[in-house]
């Protein structure tokens, strides 16, 4: 089984679980130190470390982040850890978000009418005047 190594600086959270055929059909859990097990047998375990506010976080794959200073391995268990059937937030509030697209949508919408009123001006003056001699 691979672990998330102390000197790695890669991972916030560095999720090493055993990935088969197998674990699909059979319920996980976790606890609080990141212990992954699927029975009585441990698969995997998520590694926490602590980041020095110093960090600068670059991406890393998909989801991944590297921190240019290597983090500091979370030792106490009791103010910090995971928990099972929870997920992180994105720091994305969707509704904001969509509304702020509609009004772009809308803005580009109204200029692109703008646009083909004042081509259908034009060409109706041109039709007025004549062609030039």
């Amino acid at each position: 089984m691979q672990g998330c190594s102390t000197t790695d600086p890669a991972l916030t959270i560095g999720l090493a679980a055993a990935a088969s055929g197998r674990l699909a059909r059979q319920s996980m859990t976790s606890v609080s130190h990141g212990t992954i097990s699927q029975g009585s047998n441990q698969v995997g375990a998520i590694g926490l470390f602590n980041l020095s506010p110093d960090s600068k976080l670059t991406r890393y794959g998909n989801s991944g982040v590297i921190s240019n200073i290597p983090g500091a391995v979370v030792q106490d268990f009791n103010s910090n850890g995971i928990q099972q059937g929870y997920s992180e937030g994105s720091n994305v509030n969707p509704v904001l978000e969509m509304t702020k697209m509609i009004a772009v949508q809308r803005s580009f919408e109204s200029a692109a009418t703008t646009i083909q009123e004042s081509e259908s001006t034009l060409m109706d003056a041109i039709k007025t005047l004549g062609p030039s001699t």
